[in-house]
C-alpha cells in the first residue's frame, strides 16, 4: 500500500514517521513513477488501500548491479513524455513551463523540480557510458 511503501522508503526520517499523511504520499508518488517505468503495477479498488506488485522487469531490475540499474533507470524515465520533450528539446528551450501550466501553482513547481532532477540524473549516467 502507499502507506506502506511510504513508511518503508522513510523508516528512518523522524519528521516523516510521525505524519501519516506525508507518509502515504510519499508511497503514492513513488508508487506512481515505478509503475510509469513499468517496474511495478498498481492495482487499485474503490475504498481499498491500492496495492504495488513488482513487474517481471523489476524483479530483473532489482537483482542487477547498482551501476547498470542506474543506466538502465535512466533509459526508462524517457518514457515518461514530459522528461523525454525536454531532452528531445534543444538546450534553450524550456518545454516544462508549457506542459504544466495546467496544474495548479504547487503541483506546478513540485513537478518541475521533479523533472529538472530526472532530466539532470539522466544527463549525468548517460553522458558516462
Amino acid at each position: 500500500s502507499f502507506d506502506d511503501l511510504g513508511y518503508y522508503l522513510n523508516r528512518d526520517r523522524k519528521e516523516y514517521k510521525e505524519n501519516a499523511v506525508a507518509l502515504k504520499k510519499y508511497g503514492e508518488n513513488h508508487a506512481k513513477l515505478t509503475t510509469q517505468l513499468g517496474l511495478a503495477t498498481l492495482y487499485t479498488r474503490p475504498g481499498e488501500k491500492s496495492i504495488v506488485k513488482i513487474t517481471a522487469l523489476g524483479k530483473v531490475y532489482y537483482n542487477l548491479p547498482k551501476d547498470e540499474r542506474e543506466r538502465i533507470v535512466a533509459k526508462l524515465c524517457l518514457r515518461i513524455p514530459i522528461v523525454r520533450d525536454q531532452i528531445l528539446a534543444s538546450n534553450d528551450v524550456n518545454i516544462i513551463d508549457e506542459e504544466l501550466k495546467i496544474l495548479a501553482d504547487k503541483t506546478q513547481k513540485r513537478r518541475r523540480s521533479n523533472v529538472k532532477t530526472m532530466v539532470k540524473y539522466i544527463h549525468k549516467v548517460l553522458t558516462n557510458e
